[in-house]
């Protein structure tokens, strides 16, 4: 609870706010799938009014945290309307079209 009110506060990187953040991140992995979900959802609806910057942040953390397939990137993305999400799935997308074009050139 310390590191997400860290990140409302805009003190997210000082003292032990990203590191509380992510310990408790990682608890949340060992959860069930239900839990997760719901812990996501809820997450999700308090962070929405966020600034840009703490969003990204606070996708950062997840990304970091989470081995993120495409639909966690894409359900990040959905939510925070972040950079670091969106970057990061448009990798996913530009790494695709330069093994089409590969494939063309051949």
């Amino acid at each position: 609870m310390s590191g997400l009110t860290r990140l409302f506060l805009d003190d997210y990187d000082n003292t032990d706010g990203r590191i509380r953040f992510e310990s408790a991140l990682e608890k949340i992995k060992n959860l069930d799938k239900s839990a997760q979900e719901e812990i996501m959802f809820n997450l999700f609806k308090v962070t929405r009014g966020l600034p840009l910057k703490n969003k990204n942040e606070l996708s950062k953390s997840l990304t970091d945290v989470y081995s993120c397939d495409k639909d966690f990137l894409y359900k990040i993305y959905d939510n925070l309307e972040d950079d670091n999400s969106l970057q990061l799935a448009s990798e996913g997308f530009l790494n695709r079209l330069k093994t089409v074009k590969s494939r063309i050139e051949v």
